[in-house]
């Protein structure tokens, strides 16, 4: 891929370069996942990823995400450009507690859902889900992406929601460790609390930024020169699922080997 990524220096091109790759491309395969409530009429829940295999789409999020579709305590739905569309078709989930705390699910779309989806999203092609992950570098190349709850205002009697994310360096081995995660299982990234709003264009740095972001994606962002010029591409490495701060103040996804056998094993 031309020069390593610690090669290249951090400049406002390439930043710029980043926050168009996240907007323009990221952004497009994340999806708001809403419940009914509140005086708007929904009210933001969760995120997940919207992902298309040959002719067969998928919502990819955290099983604690799809848990209340599945007990039938909640009707969720998916942000769309002026509708809800409820969420149906087939689930499978992992039982977090008899799982080692693994924390992921899918569903199956009915391709008619799948189709209006596209309408509003663009789905992410099978092919840049990436299960190896030895090889990335520990560089602040990480992103984090999903919707928070409290990200919402009325304009004009118009609900408007926007997503935020976070660009972030994964932690060093001895904090797996000493939080007791397994590495082959989870992604542990380092929270440094500062988010971008991607309907303000403004950072903040609350806390409160990440509820609502589980379910959502951690991507992979490739950074590399090929005469002179600085190339990007991206992948989605994992599904975010919650920030801890007991010892350490991380960021915790689930990667994604597991689920991918999974989906596969279903097709058969």
């Amino acid at each position: 891929m031309g020069e390593e990524n610690n090669e290249i220096k951090a400049t406002e091109e390439l930043d710029n370069k980043v926050n168009r790759l996240i907007a323009e491309k990221i952004n497009l395969h994340t999806c708001q996942i809403l419940e009914k409530g509140g005086a708007l009429g929904y009210e933001p829940f969760a995120s997940g990823v919207f992902v298309k295999k040959e002719r067969t789409y998928y919502i990819l999020t955290a099983s604690h995400v799809l848990t209340p579709l599945v007990d039938g305590s909640k009707d969720l739905y998916i942000n769309a450009t002026g509708k809800q569309l409820p969420i149906l078709g087939d689930i499978e989930i992992t039982e977090i507690e008899r799982s080692g705390n693994l924390d992921i699910g899918f569903v199956r779309l009915p391709e008619i859902l799948g189709f209006e989806l596209e309408k509003t999203l663009c789905p992410l092609d099978f092919y840049k889900i990436q299960i190896d992950l030895e090889s990335l570098p520990r560089s602040t190349q990480y992103c984090v992406l999903g919707y928070p709850i409290e990200n919402i205002k009325v304009e004009s009697s118009r609900v408007i929601t926007g997503s935020t994310y976070y660009l972030l360096q994964p932690a060093k081995k001895e904090t797996y460790n000493k939080l007791s995660i397994p590495i082959d299982d989870f992604l542990v990234l380092n929270y440094r609390g500062k988010g971008m709003d991607m309907v303000t264009r403004e950072n903040d740095k609350t806390a409160r930024f990440h509820h609502g972001m589980s379910g959502g994606g951690v991507w992979f962002i490739y950074i590399w020169n090929e005469e002179d010029v600085v190339n990007l591409d991206y992948q989605l490495i994992g599904i975010f699922m919650e920030r801890r701060v007991v010892k350490f103040d991380v960021m915790v996804g689930n990667r994604l080997h597991r689920l991918i056998n999974r989906l596969i094993d279903t097709e058969k």
